[in-house]
């Protein structure tokens, strides 16, 4: 089988929920880009095509690039899985991922 990844993946071991079927379980990311991500699973999963909605929280201790005063942003994406494997499955975005701010320190 040959990669078909046309962006870069960076791996980014933080916790993540998502949500499958309507219910939702909290496990880690391996590593994502603009176009999917890949994250563990404890479950059995076997239908690929199905819709998913991943949530991650980055932090500003984890990430000290994040904008001054910014404490923490939310990234939130929808998409399908399209692989499963013993580990955990792929999902690629059928949707644009959105950042949310999270915890603004009030301007002086």
């Amino acid at each position: 089988m040959s990669d078909q990844r046309r962006l870069e993946r960076y791996e980014l071991p933080l916790p993540v929920t998502v949500t499958v079927n309507g219910a939702s379980f909290e496990t880690q990311i391996r590593d994502i880009s603009a176009m999917g991500a890949y994250f563990f699973l404890d479950c059995c999963y076997d239908e690929i095509d199905t819709d998913v909605q991943i949530r991650l929280t980055m932090t500003s201790e984890q990430f000290p690039w994040l904008p001054e005063g910014r404490k923490a942003i939310e990234l939130a994406a929808h998409g399908k899985l399209v692989r499963i494997d013993d580990d955990g499955a792929a999902v690629v975005f059928t949707e644009r991922i959105v950042f949310s701010p999270l915890g603004e320190e009030p301007a002086d």
